[in-house]
């Protein structure tokens, strides 16, 4: 009897031996040997080592052998391995949700509550997330962070982001769901790093492991549960971040745990396991589309429904959906106005989706989804608005007798139609034409001296008119010959500086044909010449200076200009600057340079020509000349000099029969080309 009782108690203890399992690892390491025996339990219990009866059973089933991974990188490692085809999960952080997540192949969804804050208080809702493909379309259906139910047409070439979509950006939209297949696993692999610790429980068919990380002030605890196959069943993840004030940095802990962390979150998940290979979509999607629209209204007024199909030009024109089937279709706001038929009264803006009212007229508008799975069309009446302002501007109010301008037009709304007319104070003085076809300029003409004022107004209401512009009309100005003025004008003059030396001062004033000018100005005792650059103007009177510039300031732009009666000379003051940077106001007479002096005497040729033997050119200063031939009488003609060009004109005799001539660029040649009994005949002539 001894000898049993014995043997019973030793049984016992071995069972009891057994049933313990609890490892710790502060260092992230299991100190096992690497598998555990779970004793035999009837039911999961809550603690790591289970008593048993004192009667051995008559029979005792296998226990499972656990692999506990010995280090954090391991317990990634099952994570990652893990195969799930859907878990149940728990969201108790800043979006607060809970519900179900199952995924296939070519698609997800979540089904579950959530909770949202509206008006600065939190409501509870359905939640609903579903994103999947088949071979031809991809949907996109959500009610929780934004109702709606999109479709996309997958392509190989994606041209309308709209309504297409490749199918990598199908299956990468798939992945970009929130709770999608690795929504815990991604949460809770930041806390598996270096640094984290762990403990291991063994339970009847499952192991457990308590994952601790320390991160500043906030407390990341996991506790991970583990089948035999080291997949994982359930996780669940709680952080903390506890102020300042609260956390002991040495221990790591909190030194009150009663009092409230400045934020916190928990994650749960309890996964199903499996793969997740089907690629038929399982979810029924058609209630969430609409298949017909039963009331709609189409108009740019706030209230569309009193102006169904009507618009104003310029304004934007909008639809309003308000019946359609099914009832629960979340997808109504992807309807938008997709054509119009004709853009020049409503045109639409592909890029932003938008349609604008134009102009006056009709259009008939189709509405559809991206994808045109549904159409409906709309006939759009469109009415220009009435102008409440017009403004009228011009650069210059002065004209003179014949002179043309014109006035530039703005009115508002540009979108209006309304006609406009011009309106002249004074029609006799100035003439207005007619307004442009776009109402964006009126020509006016002076046709005589005096003043008119000029208005714009709308001809439907003439009470919107602008302000008057006063237009002035002055007597046209006969052009004045300038032939006389353009080119070279000198003078020299002197004066006495300082030191009471005698300064000569050597000025050529150059006026050019485009009305633009320089001068030239030498001084002796300073190196380098004064210069100034001018524009010049001549009204019949006095010649008119101005855009004067001289770089060093050495000239300052003339005064007192008189001309002489005879136009030979040009009087005026200069004031110029010395060798001491002194100037000095030089009274000057200007001069005319003669560009035909190096022409004026007698020319010959050494050539014996039969018809005209051996001829003489005889030019005179006035600007008459003869030409001398011992078989001919002597001829007298006229000539002229003008921009390098020798003109020969009134031949008093025909015999010469002269036809042009040639100078060269030395001046030392002139070639006279004569006709001789119907050929040219070419002299050289030498001074």
């Amino acid at each position: 009897m001894k000898k049993q009782i014995s043997y019973i108690l030793l049984l016992a203890s071995v069972f009891a031996m057994a049933s313990c399992g609890e490892t710790t690892s502060n260092s992230g390491s299991v100190s096992t040997s690497g598998s555990i025996n779970n004793s035999t339990s009837s039911k999961p219990s809550n603690s790591a080592s289970e008593s048993v009866s004192s009667k051995p059973s008559a029979s005792v089933a296998p226990q499972p052998v656990f692999d506990i991974p010995s280090s954090i990188s391991k317990i990634k490692a099952n994570i990652d391995a893990t195969k799930i085809k859907g878990y149940t999960f728990e969201d108790d952080s800043s979006k607060k949700a809970n519900g179900d997540v199952s995924f296939n192949k070519n698609e997800i969804l979540i089904k579950g509550k959530s909770t949202f804050e509206n008006e600065g208080s939190l409501e509870t809702g359905d939640l609903l997330i579903y994103k999947g493909f088949n071979d031809t379309t991809f949907y996109d259906i959500e009610n929780y962070l934004g109702k709606h139910a999109k479709r996309k047409n997958i392509v190989s070439n994606v041209e309308n982001e709209n309504a297409q979509i490749s199918l990598d950006g199908a299956k990468k939209e798939i992945d970009s769901v929130m709770y999608n297949k690795t929504w815990f696993q991604n949460n809770v692999s930041k806390i598996l790093v270096d640094g984290a610790t762990f403990t291991s429980k063994t339970r009847e068919d499952f192991y457990e492991l308590t994952v601790k990380f320390v991160n500043n002030r906030t407390i990341n605890i996991a506790t991970l549960s583990f089948d035999k196959n080291n997949q994982l069943l359930e996780g669940k993840l709680e952080s903390n971040t506890w102020p300042a004030d609260n956390f002991d940095s040495e221990t790591n802990e909190p030194i009150d745990a009663s009092q409230k962390p400045t934020s916190s979150s928990k994650y749960k998940a309890t996964f199903v396991l499996g793969e997740d290979n089907k690629e038929e979509i399982t979810f029924d999607v058609s209630k969430y589309y609409i298949t017909s629209i039963d009331e709609f209204y189409v108009s740019s007024y706030s209230d569309k429904e009193n102006n169904d199909g009507l618009a104003q030009a310029g304004k934007y024109v909008d639809v309003r959906i308000n019946k359609f089937s099914p009832a629960t279709a979340l997808n109504v706001d992807e309807f938008k106005i997709v054509e119009s038929s004709d853009t020049s009264v409503i045109e639409i803006n592909s890029f932003t989706g938008s349609a604008k009212a134009v102009k006056s007229g009709e259009a008939t508008l189709t509405i559809a989804d991206p994808i045109r799975s549904v159409t409906v069309t709309k006939k759009v009446t469109v009415t220009s608005p009435s102008l409440n302002s017009i403004w009228i501007s011009i650069t210059n109010k002065t004209l003179k007798v014949d002179d043309t301008a014109t006035i530039k037009i703005e009115a508002y709304p540009t979108e209006s139609d309304e006609k406009l007319e011009a309106i002249s104070s004074d029609p006799t003085v100035v003439e207005v034409g007619e307004i442009s076809a776009d109402r964006k300029s009126l020509s006016i003409k002076g046709l005589k001296e005096g003043t008119s004022n000029i208005t714009v107004r709308s001809k439907n209401n003439p009470d919107v008119i602008s302000r008057a512009l006063t237009i002035t009309v002055e007597k046209k100005q006969v052009e004045q010959p300038t032939d006389w003025i353009i080119g070279t004008w000198k003078n020299t003059t002197t004066a006495t500086n300082e030191d009471e030396d005698i300064i000569t001062f050597n000025t050529t004033f150059t006026f050019n044909s485009d009305g633009s000018g320089k001068i030239v100005q030498k001084v002796t005792r300073v190196a380098y010449d004064n210069e100034a650059t001018f524009n010049w103007a001549y009204d019949g009177t006095t010649i008119k200076f101005s855009s004067w510039y001289s770089e060093e300031n050495t000239l300052s732009e003339p005064t007192n200009v008189v001309i002489a009666e005879d136009k030979s000379s040009i009087s005026l003051i200069m004031p110029s600057q010395d060798n001491y940077d002194k100037k000095h106001k030089l009274n000057m007479q200007l001069l005319k340079e003669n560009a035909a002096a190096w022409l004026i005497g007698t020319w010959s040729t050494s050539l014996d020509k039969d018809d005209f033997g051996n001829p003489t050119v005889v030019f005179n200063k006035d600007g008459t000349g003869t030409i001398k031939s011992k078989y001919f009488a002597d001829a007298t003609f006229k000539w002229s000099y003008t921009n390098s060009k020798l003109v020969i004109t009134e031949l008093s005799s025909s015999e010469y029969g002269v036809k042009s001539t040639i100078t060269n660029a030395e001046k030392a040649q002139l070639e006279i080309y004569f006709s001789c009994d119907g050929e040219t005949c070419i002299v050289v002539f030498k001074k």
